[in-house]
């Protein structure tokens, strides 16, 4: 077997393939070279020194990877510790915490965020979906009224100051899109991430925000052109990561088109220097593998891209009517929970990624 590379990338690969990477026993040295590891009767270089032509190497990914635990129980969370995942996009939901006004109920997210302590995950704090009785029409998707802000400040300190182990905290999902946000940019930011930000940064200076978290899509509302251009110039200084949800079935070469496009949508704003982490991609699994392809070539396929420094798979456990999960609502695991289980894996075979024809 000789899977083949394309020419031109090397470099790219050479950013992919973790350094000091040996070959594994389970491989062999056989009669290979130094540079080499033997798969079957084949002996494949190592990307970043072979030759385009003759390497097969299974690539691993630089970068860490996280999974939205959303609703799954925390006895999940031992599931996303096997799949390699090092971090957990908690949600953390105002509108359930504070149901009532001045009144916290914390035992869902505190069982939350033990359940990652416990498990040595690290936190992202999701803060989203306002109280009804804080909105100016009565939905979670604000905006929120003058005593509705004067209660998310209170929310959002309420929260850093209880779980000090959680420095990573997001403001809001999806504010372009009218299902989580029915005001305007401006209200989003002034309600919003100016505020929230204040609030964390006073509890722990060292707290770090994520934001916008846009989606992608066309048909969500604002584009993420759009919304960017209307943030006030200042903004960059309330976001420490750009938080980005990205779901994208297409090739690889129209995916790096769609980057370098948000890229220029983040940077023309002065979002030039954040690095970015998608906190949302996925795949609904009306056929199982296919979401396990889908899932594993995004994970790849994300080390492209340099200032991306982190990739969260939506979701851990079925939910509702859609199947973005990669335990099924039983809790048990699809073919992609396997597949991200073996992902530091050398193998022999090369398949969906871009260097393979």
């Amino acid at each position: 077997m000789k899977n083949r590379v394309g020419t031109g990338v090397i470099g790219v690969l050479s950013v992919i393939l973790l350094t000091g990477l040996v070959a594994s026993d389970a491989f062999g040295q056989g009669d290979c070279g130094d540079d080499q590891f033997e798969c079957g009767l084949d002996c494949c270089w190592m990307a970043e020194w072979g030759d385009p032509g003759e390497t097969c190497a299974y690539l691993r990914p630089q970068h860490v990877f996280g999974v939205v635990t959303q609703s799954a129980p925390n006895s999940d969370y031992d599931r996303a510790v096997e799949m390699n995942m090092k971090w957990a996009r908690v949600d953390m939901n105002w509108a359930t915490i504070e149901k009532t006004k001045g009144q916290y109920k914390w035992n869902k997210s505190d069982g939350r965020v033990t359940a990652c302590n416990q498990r040595n995950l690290l936190v992202v704090g999701l803060l989203h979906k306002a109280p009804n009785w804080a909105t100016t029409n009565g939905t979670q998707q604000g905006p929120l009224t003058a005593e509705g802000q004067h209660h998310w400040v209170d929310f959002v300190t309420a929260i850093a100051s209880r779980y000090p182990s959680v420095t990573y905290w997001e403001p809001w999902n999806e504010p372009n899109s009218t299902t989580f946000w029915k005001g305007t940019v401006s209200q989003y930011f002034s309600q919003i991430l100016k505020p929230a930000t204040l609030a964390v940064r006073a509890i722990n200076p060292n707290s770090v925000v994520i934001a916008p978290t846009l989606s992608n899509s066309t048909g969500a509302g604002l584009s993420v052109g759009q919304f960017f251009d209307l943030l006030p110039p200042d903004a960059s200084l309330y976001v420490d990561i750009i938080g980005q949800n990205y779901y994208d079935g297409s090739s690889f070469n129209q995916l790096s088109v769609n980057w370098q496009a948000l890229e220029q949508h983040y940077n023309r704003n002065g979002f030039s220097s954040q690095p970015i982490w998608i906190m949302e991609t996925g795949k609904d699994t009306t056929i199982e593998i296919a979401q396990a392809d889908y899932i594993e070539r995004m994970m790849y396929w994300q080390g492209y891209f340099p200032r991306i420094d982190n990739v969260f798979v939506f979701k851990l456990r079925d939910s509702g009517s859609k199947h973005f999960g990669v335990l099924r609502s039983d809790g048990s695991p699809k073919a992609a929970y396997y597949r991200l289980v073996d992902i530091y894996q050398l193998r022999c075979e090369c398949r969906n990624y871009p260097w393979c024809d």
